[in-house]
């Protein structure tokens, strides 16, 4: 029995070794097993990290504010002081278009005409292709804005057609200042090109005092811009207008004629012309002579003085002609009178003989201002 016992426990002993054997090769096997399989995987799985690696490297930029490529640091760099200080901005982009004076005054009398002049100076570094607007209902900086940035959005539907006058109309803005003219009022200024601008204030319609303007010299935008102010001071000054003539042909002594109160060949004729100071201011050494410029008239006594005439004042003066025996009455022959002030206005006002010789009232007055001044082409 004792022998029995001794084998039976021998062959549970080597049923467990063989066991714990076929587990240690069991797991041998899925050990390799495992291994093989890895070492297939690692090639894909390199690749697919490096990928990511790659990808994430791209994306760096994006999410960290640290950038290693001197380009990606653009988007810094165009941060420009302009988007901080718009008032600075404005400064300095206006600058491309100046003028010199920036301002303009003019004086001129009642009822006369006065020349002047400013430069326009292109600074910036294109072509300005301008034009000139007169805007006298902008006085106050926010007002001046607002007309440029109506004016901008009209020329670019306009450019590069000059303006239309009935479309300037229309904006209410740029019709005003009929007495003051700009030559040119359009053109081009190249780069650190220099221009003469004429203006020229025409007091026919203007009340005594101050009269003011703004010239808008406008390119395309905001940026080719000038604002050019134009004062005109009205002063008071005498204006001489014709009134009426009367005819003596044989009433008074030194006269003859058929005394029907019109000048006829052969007769001797006396006639007074009534003149109108329509100024509001005094004329001071008023001389006015009677001259003929054909044969058919002499003057005999052809000069008249006179001190002074107020405002709104009327004088008269009378002279003495003689009509030749064959004037021809349909070619009329004239007289001419011309009255001076002591301060070197002059006016002229012109008669003609007419059938049967009678004299016509005045063509009209020719000037109404002081001894010519010359007057710039264009104006």
């Amino acid at each position: 029995m004792l022998c029995i016992k001794k084998r039976g426990g021998a062959e549970m002993k080597g049923k467990r070794i063989l066991i714990i054997g076929a587990m240690i090769i069991f797991a041998g096997i899925v050990a390799l097993a495992s291994i093989h399989f890895m070492s297939r995987q690692k090639p894909e799985l390199l690749k697919k990290e490096k990928a990511e690696e790659i990808l994430i490297k791209e994306e760096e930029p994006v999410k960290g504010p640290k950038v290693d490529k001197p380009k990606e640091a653009k988007p810094a760099l165009q941060e420009t002081p302009e988007a901080e200080a718009p008032a600075e901005q404005e400064a300095v982009l206006s600058a491309r278009l100046r003028t010199e004076p920036s301002e303009v005054e003019i004086e001129v009398e009642e009822g006369g005409r006065k020349s002047s002049e400013f430069t326009l100076i292109n600074d910036g570094p294109g072509k300005v292709l301008f034009n000139i607007y007169k805007v006298d209902k902008a006085d106050t900086p926010a007002e001046i804005d607002q007309a440029v940035e109506q004016l901008i959005a009209y020329k670019k539907d306009k450019l590069p057609e000059k303006p239309a006058e009935e479309d300037l109309e229309k904006t209410g803005l740029f019709r005003g200042a009929p007495w003051l003219i700009q030559f040119p009022y359009y053109g081009i200024l190249g780069p650190g090109e220099t221009l003469d601008v004429k203006l020229a204030a025409v007091a026919s319609n203007l009340e005594i005092g101050s009269n003011s303007t703004n010239l808008i010299i406008l390119g395309l935008n905001k940026e080719e811009i000038a604002v050019v102010p134009v004062h005109v001071e009205v002063k008071a000054a005498p204006r001489i207008r014709f009134a009426d003539i009367k005819v003596d042909d044989g009433v008074t002594p030194g006269t003859k004629g058929n005394l029907d109160n019109v000048a006829g060949p052969g007769e001797k004729v006396a006639f007074t012309v009534y003149l109108d100071n329509q100024g509001n201011g005094k004329a001071k050494g008023l001389t006015v002579t009677a001259t003929a410029d054909n044969a058919s008239v002499t003057v005999l006594e052809g000069e008249a003085k006179l001190d002074f005439v107020e405002a709104k004042g009327r004088f008269n003066a009378r002279f003495l002609i003689d009509v030749s025996d064959d004037a021809i009455t349909t070619s009329p022959p004239s007289v001419t009178l011309t009255i001076k002030d002591s301060e070197g206005r002059e006016w002229t006002e012109n008669f003609y003989v007419g059938e049967p010789g009678k004299f016509d009232y005045p063509t009209g007055l020719i000037s109404d201002e002081k001894k010519p001044e010359k007057v710039e082409e264009g104006l």
